[in-house]
């Protein structure tokens, strides 16, 4: 697999996310809010501290934000307005399609009317009858073809013609943005780990690329194509793919927190019911006062039965509870095996036990 990583962040691609966002009257707080509901409303204070330099991140870029850019000062808005609209039930913008004819812009193809194309149909899905054709400008009436030939509201069709005859024009005030944005997001970069993230990337495709990224986030990666990863410092918990037939290309953009988060609510998915459980043992009074014995040091068996006045086989019941929670281990010492209190255990459960409710 061929592959470069990258350590300092797409500033373009972040600051499309950010003002996407904070000009929709959206947040990052909206995405943390769909992962835990997702889940029935668990977790939430477990995934904030994935979601934490995001909303701090957007904040800064939110208090300091000027539209009205030098020569920009009346327009701007108006402009920022119509580039980052969401259109229709999607959630892209002709922000995107600039961004996309950039990115084709530095493989040779110079192209506005196919990257506006490709981003109203699906800017991850380019031109296929076509092949390499379309790298030449595209004549205005098989533009006009092809637009009609998509199924989009005569709003959103009018609003592509807009952005195909007044390009250059959203091009540089979109350049000028954009440029404003990523002086802001690099003032608030230090603290972020993107060093430590990009390592850990890098050392991990170096020993087994594809079963790296197969088991830790279930990607499939071609051999056709070489991989350009960035470090993802908006959207931290997620992954995002930009590529094109047209080019050998694919870029990956990596959110810093996205393999921590996965691990972690891998964890407490597979822990709910463990969890669950953990709290039928606290409702318990022998097994409390199981626990509440062992805090003080480990005991054997018959010690036991006899400070809660049960027999051997109660405690022995119970006991084989504790053992399947973790919550308790057994070591022999002098032909006798004790039970030891596992109290990192038992604070881990408490955690998982929280995150049922809150």
């Amino acid at each position: 697999m061929r592959y470069k990583v990258h350590y300092e962040p797409l500033y373009d691609h972040e600051s499309i996310g950010i003002l996407q966002n904070i000009l929709n009257g959206k947040s990052i707080k909206d995405e943390m809010v769909e992962v835990y509901e997702a889940r029935g409303g668990r977790h939430k204070s477990t995934l904030l501290p994935f979601f934490s330099q995001s909303i701090a991140l957007e904040k800064h870029v939110k208090k300091n934000l000027t539209l009205g850019l030098p020569g920009y000062e009346t327009t701007g808005p108006t402009l920022a307005a119509f580039l980052f609209k969401p259109r229709g039930t999607d959630k892209t913008c002709f922000a995107k399609a600039i961004f996309l004819h950039n990115t084709q812009l530095s493989h040779g193809i110079n192209n506005h009317a196919m990257a506006i194309l490709e981003s109203i149909y699906d800017w991850e899905e380019t031109a296929t009858e076509e092949g390499t054709d379309h790298t030449p400008p595209m004549e205005p009436t098989k533009f006009f073809e092809k637009l009609d030939a998509f199924d989009l509201s005569d709003e959103d069709k009018l609003e592509a013609i807009r952005l195909y005859h007044h390009f250059d024009a959203y091009l540089q005030y979109q350049a000028a943005l954009l440029a404003h944005v990523k002086a802001l997001i690099v003032d608030a970069l230090p603290g972020f780990p993107i060093n430590a993230t990009m390592d850990m990337i890098a050392d991990r495709l170096a020993k087994d690329g594809k079963g790296f990224l197969q088991d830790a986030l279930n990607i499939a990666l071609d051999d056709a194509h070489q991989y350009i990863f960035y470090p993802g410092i908006y959207k931290t918990n997620t992954l995002s793919a930009m590529g094109s037939e047209a080019y050998a290309d694919i870029t990956m953009v990596f959110g810093l927190h996205i393999f921590d988060l996965v691990k972690t609510l891998d964890r407490l998915e597979n822990t709910g019911e463990k969890a669950e459980a953990f709290l039928k043992c606290l409702a318990d009074s022998t097994k409390v006062g199981m626990l509440k014995l062992l805090k003080d040091g480990p005991m054997y068996g018959s010690q036991l039965a006899e400070k809660l006045n049960c027999t051997g086989a109660n405690i022995s019941h119970h006991m084989s509870a504790m053992l399947s929670l973790g919550i308790v281990h057994l070591e022999k010492e002098n032909n006798r095996v004790y039970l030891h209190l596992d109290k990192e255990a038992i604070g881990h459960l408490f955690d998982d036990a929280k995150g049922l409710f809150l």
